[in-house]
């Protein structure tokens, strides 16, 4: 039987639909970009800490602070992911010990922990973790004074997606491709090399200079690093800084270099093609041997810290959590021996 609908209906029932929609797609943006707003515009704010091998949770509206993780492991280097759902920290264990590192992934939201198999190795010392994105890690691990380990990690999937050993690492694709330097002494002394993944980029010729670091353009069209060498007869340090195209076989052309006057210190950075040497206080922009003084700041230069109010409140919760220990409002968080402590 057909039911015949009037005209009137169909268009309240449209506009509620409609209606509907929209709700929906508002709450699926505010959701993605939850992670973006400002501290100063939340009304409640949360945080992750590490304090004196134990981790620990801060939720503002309950006014509390919880420890995280299984109970009598010590822990190490954590870090947040970037939609703030998830940390990764390492279980602490003897420097002695020849047992494989045991890398941590723990959900905020519902507490479950998951470990993340680490068999490669060449990861004996962990000394650093990093979120690529939402779903991998990058883990660094020492080798010797010259070669660190770099690996790629999957937590869903827990597998090792990229590897390599070298200096200088920068990700890019998701940590599908990683660019990064290595060093080969021989008879006429050190090379350096740049490398993505297994491929050669580039030889330095003057084995006088070291690679410091490198950086690629987003667009993937430029490259550019930076290299020192040391005069033993004067003592002097010369920071060189090189630009040059990339093309998709991954060789270099079009090679300049500019002489970093002694005066200016900073890391390469590439926006927009442009190249510039940012350090915490001032970002230059590099034209030629020109070095220009701009506003432009590094992202992860702008990291965003609560208000004194809101950092005195955290701080009088702190102190209710550990009643036997000094904390006061005016020491520093690493006074209070707090690290790797994200607000958001």
């Amino acid at each position: 039987m057909r039911m015949n609908i009037g005209k009137g209906l169909r268009k309240r029932i449209f506009s509620k639909v409609t209606l509907l929609l929209i709700v929906m797609i508002t709450l699926l943006l505010v959701g993605c970009n939850s992670a973006n707003v400002s501290l100063s515009d939340k009304k409640h704010l949360k945080a992750v800490f590490e304090r004196q091998n134990k981790i620990y949770y801060y939720d503002e509206k309950k006014q509390e602070i919880k420890e995280l993780g299984e109970s009598g492991t010590l822990k190490e280097l954590l870090s947040v992911s970037p939609n703030n759902e998830k940390i990764v920290y390492q279980i602490k264990t003897d420097d002695t010990s020849n047992k494989q590192p045991e890398i941590v992934v723990e959900n905020l939201k519902n507490g479950k922990i998951e470990k993340m198999p680490i068999n490669n190795e060449e990861f004996k010392i962990i000394t650093d973790i990093k979120w690529i994105n939402d779903e991998r890690i990058l883990i660094k691990s020492h080798i010797n004074p010259s070669v660190l380990a770099y690996g790629v990690y999957d937590i869903n999937t827990k597998k090792e997606v990229n590897f390599v050993k070298g200096n200088s690492l920068n990700t890019y694709n998701d940590g599908d491709k990683l660019l990064y330097t290595k060093e080969v002494k021989d008879t006429e002394g050190t090379k350096s090399y740049i490398y993505i993944n297994d491929k050669l980029v580039y030889e330095l010729e003057n084995a006088d200079e070291q690679i410091q670091e490198t950086v690629l353009s987003e667009d993937f069209s430029k490259l550019a690093f930076k290299t020192f060498k040391f005069d033993i007869t004067t003592g002097e340090v010369t920071d060189t800084i090189y630009l040059a195209d990339f093309d998709k076989e991954y060789k270099l052309s079009n090679i300049k270099s500019t002489t970093v006057p002694q005066i200016i210190v900073g890391s390469l950075m590439l926006d927009n093609n442009q190249l510039y040497l940012s350090n915490h206080d001032v970002t230059y922009k590099v034209e030629n041997d020109l070095f220009t003084e701009t506003d432009l700041k590094k992202p992860e230069l702008n990291t965003e810290k609560p208000k004194e109010e809101r950092l005195a409140k955290f701080k009088e919760i702190l102190a209710k959590q550990f009643p036997k220990e000094f904390v006061a409002d005016y020491l520093e968080l690493e006074e209070l021996q707090i690290y790797n402590i994200k607000f958001f």
